[in-house]
């Protein structure tokens, strides 16, 4: 009778472990999710709340203050959204260090002349959903980046929310990638230069 020679035995054990281990490896795939600016009517803070209310385990990250916090913690506790955190108003240091943990960052502003903090979400590699009535959208023409939707819209806020947690390896394994692109692209120095081009009449290709 032929034996099987069977040249990587581990491989079995690999499939078998993983098998086992599914739920661990599962979990270590859901995103987090975060946001940082003031709990206003224009920053639309509630609007993500309202997008996620039928998701108990999203892992969120609410970073600011403002007029809406009673309003939002209310609707946290409402729909049982236990993985929803608000942390408040940081200094920039901290919000920094606490965003570039993250994989996903959401500018839900109503109108927003640019949004900086898009900008640092994409040097720390974060994934970015964005609306369209703010002026960082222009760095999201790559769906790598991340994605756009219409203002003040929850249905759309919750479809991207949803897409990113299908898509949720990929963001995680491409975050390196943003991080080298927003080197070259969007860094101070970049930016920099490109608006003295621009001042002087030099008509620059924008480096994103």
């Amino acid at each position: 009778m032929m034996r099987l020679k069977v040249k990587r035995p581990w491989f079995i054990f690999s499939l078998v472990y993983i098998y086992s281990h599914k739920n661990n490896f599962m979990t270590k795939l859901n995103l987090s999710f975060v946001f940082v600016g003031s709990l206003s009517v224009r920053k639309a803070a509630w609007d993500i709340i309202q997008a996620v209310k039928d998701m108990p385990d999203i892992d969120l990250t609410l970073i600011g203050d403002g007029e809406q916090r009673a309003l939002i913690e209310k609707g946290i506790a409402d729909y049982h959204l236990r993985n929803v955190k608000l942390l408040g108003t940081r200094n920039n240091s901290e919000i920094m260090q606490l965003i570039a943990d993250k994989d996903v960052f959401v500018m839900s502003s109503h109108y927003d002349g640019w949004g900086a903090v898009v900008n640092e979400a994409l040097t720390c590699g974060l994934y970015v959903i964005c609306t369209d009535r703010s002026g960082a959208r222009d760095l999201l023409e790559s769906t790598q980046r991340g994605m756009i939707y219409h203002a003040g819209d929850i249905s759309q806020l919750h479809e991207c929310v949803q897409r990113c947690m299908a898509n949720a390896y990929k963001i995680q394994h491409s975050k390196e990638e943003r991080i080298k692109w927003a080197a070259r692209s969007i860094d101070g120095k970049v930016l920099a230069t490109y608006f003295i081009d621009c001042l002087q009449g030099l008509k620059p290709t924008k480096p994103w």
